[in-house]
């Protein structure tokens, strides 16, 4: 996508790319300064905006964002510059201000500031206005926007995609700007669902990668549905391959809050009914129509498809058991 800004590519620069694990700062500078590329960023701030209240922008430096922040301004939308460079005191007011109810939309340019950790429930977007080669800075906007912070269990997951993803193309990782958008509606409702209350709805949950490759034909008109929906949901890059894929998803869904909960829940062996009433005590059980026997088969089989290595079912005495694999940690 370098190419598409109108941006000229020498065969060092190409060579400095393809050799070092982020884009050299000669590059960065060159990119933040190209004009066209910027108006890009802004059309499409400008695209979000008519649909979300709350959006971050990570920018490349100080100056660029100032830069877009000014631009936005003059457009008429509420848009601010957050650098290390801010004094704290307007630094304060200006993620207070981000962070409560007014129905307007705001828009924070962050270059440095904002990290996993912040917590900002309402941000329902955000644009990656800095070329990476890094996966980890993806991750970062996506659990930034989760508003979850990175464990243990879960770097190692993200780990292992990052490893996948360095083994396919390039060009599944580099990107020139990235959009992270939250569904504004799920399809089958007029209600998102909060992070704090989502689970899995597809049924079968290997339909997740044929919709993802566009094949929406070949499902049901309830898995299609169910599946555009959790693709809304995930927010995934694209062009992944199905191996990748998987662990991409395994990775996602370690982040949320339920799963997490189920996650430590199951370190110790647990009757398929023991599951199903914890589900029926959290959050998600606030859900339009949810049926906690249903939701937790969902939600087993999401787990059994895309994190193989980490959950097991066995059924003694015809009665299911799920649990956590032990792994041995140096």
């Amino acid at each position: 996508m370098l190419y598409q800004s109108g941006l000229e590519l020498s065969q060092r620069d190409l060579n400095r790319i393809g050799e070092e694990l982020d884009l050299p700062g000669y590059l960065l500078h060159r990119i933040e300064e190209d004009e066209q590329r910027n108006l890009r960023i802004i059309l499409e701030i400008e695209e979000l905006a008519q649909r979300h209240q709350r959006i971050i922008v990570f920018t490349i430096s100080v100056e660029h964002s100032k830069l877009i922040a000014s631009v936005l301004q003059t457009r008429g939308l509420s848009a601010y510059a957050l650098s290390a460079n801010t004094s704290p005191s307007e630094r304060s007011r200006l993620i207070a201000s981000f962070k409560d109810d007014a129905p307007q939309t705001k828009i924070l340019c962050n270059y440095g500031v904002l990290t996993t950790g912040f917590d900002a429930p309402k941000t329902s977007a955000a644009v990656i206005a800095r070329p990476t080669k890094s996966l980890v800075l993806t991750f970062e906007a996506e659990l930034l926007k989760a508003c979850i912070p990175v464990t243990k269990d879960l770097f190692e997951q993200i780990s292992l995609t990052v490893k996948l993803l360095a083994e396919q193309a390039p060009d599944a990782i580099a990107s020139n700007s990235l959009r992270v958008e939250a569904p504004e509606n799920n399809l089958t409702t007029n209600n998102s669902v909060n992070v704090d209350a989502w689970l899995p709805t597809l049924r079968n949950p290997e339909d997740l990668y044929i919709a993802y490759c566009g094949q929406t034909e070949k499902l049901s008109t309830a898995s299609k549905i169910a599946a555009l929906t959790e693709l809304r949901s995930l927010t995934i890059i694209p062009n992944l391959s199905q191996k990748v894929f998987q662990a991409y998803i395994g990775t996602l869904l370690l982040q949320k809050p339920i799963i997490q909960k189920v996650d430590t829940f199951v370190k110790t062996p647990q009757r398929f009914g023991a599951v199903r009433d914890l589900l029926a005590s959290l959050p998600c059980a606030n859900l339009p129509d949810f049926d906690a026997e249903r939701a937790w088969q969902t939600l087993m089989r999401w787990l059994l498809h895309f994190l193989p290595n980490r959950y097991a079912l066995s059924v003694p005495n015809y009665s299911e058991v799920f649990y956590r694999i032990k792994t041995e940690r140096c």
